[in-house]
């Protein structure tokens, strides 16, 4: 197999400065969204698992993915430069730096989302009636505030576990809360 670098133009000191500078600022963005628990890009999604099943940090899960990524592009001429290897630094440093600062998150920090206001779910909102308002099980008493929320995506009760850190979903059947 042979290798062809594809011709690309000169890269200067000034060139790599910004391309320094916009992976710091990528790897601050990306390490606030995994801090912030409330999802992240595609990309994050697959280094923090990666960190996750490895045992390392997510820096480092990403520059190891990226290398990965690079080789692969290799035999199609796609040899990096510079400019690869300045952002595989710069954005890795920056989200492990970030996450040192900022934490990482616990298994409840994400809460219940802004877009899902507490309040009692209502036999309008799907013509059926709501959900009991206690059951007895360990899923609904667990929480201090039972207030379940009609999900109109899943078709089903909602209701914040913040001992699990979960949202768990409403079975009528077993008259209980599960994971959904």
């Amino acid at each position: 197999m042979r290798f062809r670098r594809v011709a690309g133009r000169p890269v200067g000191a000034g060139t790599l400065g910004l391309v320094a500078a916009g992976g710091v600022l990528i790897g601050a963005g990306a390490a606030a969204m995994i801090a912030a628990g409330l999802g992240v890009a595609p990309w994050d999604v697959l280094t923090t698992a990666v960190a996750g099943r490895a045992g390392v940090s997510v820096g480092v899960a990403g520059a190891a993915l990226s290398v990965a990524v690079y080789l692969l592009c290799a035999p199609f001429g796609r040899l990096p430069g510079w400019g690869n290897a300045v952002l595989l630094v710069t954005v890795s440093g920056a989200v492990d730096a970030g996450l040192a600062v900022l934490g990482e998150p616990g298994p409840t920090a994400a809460g219940p989302p802004a877009s899902a206001p507490a309040r009692e779910a209502t036999p309008s909102d799907t013509g059926a009636a709501a959900a009991p308002a206690s059951t007895g099980s360990t899923a609904a008493t667990s929480s201090t505030a039972y207030n379940p929320q009609w999900d109109a995506a899943r078709g089903t009760y909602i209701v914040w576990e913040p001992q699990r850190g979960q949202w768990l979903g409403w079975d009528e059947a077993s008259k209980q809360g599960g994971p959904l």
